[in-house]
């Protein structure tokens, strides 16, 4: 950030601190506390506790794309085809999406209620099935792909609390502390060999 941006910002922000009764939602907290910037009174904790809800799904969403579709780590070079790689995650996880609304709206069950992750590999596995079919067994097993993506369902997880911590261990090697170009050089071969 830069000086003028900082200095842009205000000195001090006014914030309410609201009350959300959980007790009805299976959380583990009977109640808690937001803050947040909406000063509108009229605007009560059950509200500001759904919104909260949404961000929790949002939240969900942001790790599905990173986590599942392994976009946790850019391969990309230059800042232009980074942007390109993102653009193209974020199509593939629409399209995702949108196969998962269209599964849960031909099985009558809420999208919310399927598993991201069950879904991209039922998709995964149907793709090659369906790009050999023939053109006249292809509605078929478009259906069987649906029920099969519908199937996958996300476990029932009432106030769900995770460790924070890491759970693959690193791998057994040395980090690149310098650019392959030097490591590559006779001299380093001893470090890495």
């Amino acid at each position: 950030m830069t000086g003028q941006q900082y200095r842009e910002y205000p000195e001090s922000l006014t914030m309410r601190q609201v009350s959300v009764d959980a007790r009805g939602s299976n959380n583990r907290a009977e109640r808690f506390k937001v803050v947040t910037t909406i000063l509108d009174a009229s605007i009560g904790g059950g509200q500001i506790g759904e919104l909260y809800k949404k961000r929790w799904s949002g939240e969900i969403d942001i790790r599905s794309i990173k986590s599942t579709m392994k976009m946790d780590i850019l391969r990309c070079k230059t800042p232009e085809m980074v942007e390109k790689e993102i653009w193209a995650y974020l199509l593939a996880y629409n399209l995702l999406r949108t196969v998962m609304a269209v599964a849960a709206s031909e099985n009558d069950v809420e999208p919310r209620e399927i598993s991201f992750k069950g879904a991209k590999q039922a998709l995964t596995a149907f793709a090659p099935k369906l790009e050999a079919a023939p053109r006249e067994q292809r509605a078929a097993l478009v259906d069987a792909m649906l029920k099969a993506v519908a199937y996958q369902r996300v476990g029932n997880r009432p106030g769900r609390w995770e460790p924070r911590a890491l759970k693959r261990r690193p791998k057994p090697r040395k980090r690149l502390g310098q650019p392959r170009r030097v490591a590559k050089l006779a001299h380093n071969h001893v470090k890495w060999y």
